[in-house]
């Protein structure tokens, strides 16, 4: 029985750090480093992304896919009600699996349900085509998806 509190506590733990390494990047992403009203063009920019991966990208990223549709806790959170506006696409497990706070953001944020469903990674229904269609600048994955089976296979090295 410690041995799985001992595993809850980690895995929180790790969540927690995991939290606290993401935000910055929120705010990033979202353009929270941007000035107001400037009229640059977006330059690319390198980012060590959480799998220690480099990925260049133009900011602030306009339009953004949340493959889980849960981090719109961290993005709201650093972004606020503006941060619904660079949601492109979102998968479907807010609503799936804590409806409570999908309905929570509805009252006060009615557009959530007009933002684009692209499936959801843990039910096998994640639609690329979708995706691709809805043309983003970013897609947030789970970190832990790098360590499924789909994900062992995808980021392996050739």
């Amino acid at each position: 029985m410690q041995t799985k509190t001992l595993k809850k506590s980690i895995t929180k733990a790790v969540i927690i750090l995991a939290l606290i390494a993401f935000l910055p990047a929120v705010n990033c992403l979202a353009g929270g480093n941007e000035e107001k009203g400037s009229d640059k063009a977006p330059e690319m920019t390198t980012v060590t992304d959480m799998a220690g991966r480099e990925v260049s990208l133009s900011l602030p990223a306009d339009r953004i896919i949340l493959a889980s549709s849960r981090y719109l806790h961290e993005f709201a959170a650093v972004g606020g009600a503006e941060v619904l506006d660079s949601i492109a696409g979102w998968g479907s497990d807010l609503n799936l699996y804590d409806q409570d706070t999908f309905l929570a953001y509805k009252k006060v944020y009615p557009k959530v349900t007009d933002i684009p469903v692209v499936g959801h990674h843990y039910k096998g229904d994640f639609s690329v085509e979708t995706v691709i269609s809805l043309q983003p600048d970013v897609v947030v994955f789970p970190l832990w998806l790098k360590d499924s089976e789909g994900g062992k296979r995808r980021y392996q090295a050739a």
